[in-house]
């Protein structure tokens, strides 16, 4: 069985890898660790208040919930491996971080209020942009009138990208090697007290 363990625990990550060694089928210690690292994964992310992100360096904030449902786990190599993570687009971002750049729009438009989140510029027709200074990153912010005498209101800030610090949740703690040795150690004695 291959396992990938990124540890200060070396000493750990040596006995298992002794263990693993020695299991025949490693198969069902693979679908049992993914399941436990996809659920250990989805743990981490913490409930936030609405529209809260989580703290830079912390897990990611579980807010739709998208992240967490798409997480899944293969085992591949016949049972020598396991991989599990999520398929979304910014599910790496979330891990590693990075800059988000838009793809089809000259800037991203980044929400200002509670009617703005989840919409669009284009779901508010009566939208004008006030300017950012030349040279600046920002580009602008998408305003309209309030309807109460000369009254504005922010609805969105224009950027041309933007920096998302990394919130890790695609790690192996060392609770997860502890699980992963008893699993192994589990299966090597039920292999041993079975006769071939």
């Amino acid at each position: 069985m291959r396992v990938d363990i990124t540890s200060d625990t070396a000493k750990l990550k040596r006995e298992i890898m002794a263990v693993a060694r020695q299991v025949r089928d490693t198969a069902p210690v693979a679908r049992d660790f993914g399941a436990h690292m996809v659920r250990t994964c989805v743990l981490r992310m913490p409930r936030t208040a609405k529209w809260q992100p989580s703290a830079a360096g912390q897990s990611p904030a579980r807010q739709s919930g998208a992240l967490a449902a798409s997480m899944t786990f293969e085992v591949a190599s016949g049972g020598d491996a396991v991989e599990w993570g999520s398929g979304l687009v910014y599910a790496r971002v979330q891990d590693e971080g990075g800059t988000i750049r838009p793809r089809r729009a000259r800037a991203l438009a980044i929400p200002l209020n509670d009617e703005a989140r989840g919409k669009r510029p284009r779901d508010f027709p009566d939208l004008f942009l006030l300017p950012a200074d030349a040279g600046d990153e920002h580009v602008g912010v998408l305003m309209r009138k309030t309807g109460v005498g000369d009254g504005l209101e922010g609805m969105f800030v224009l950027r041309k990208s933007v920096r998302l610090p990394a919130r890790p949740y695609l790690f192996v703690a060392p609770a997860d090697e502890d699980y992963l040795a008893a699993a192994l150690s589990k299966r090597l004695a039920r292999e041993r007290s079975t006769p071939n």
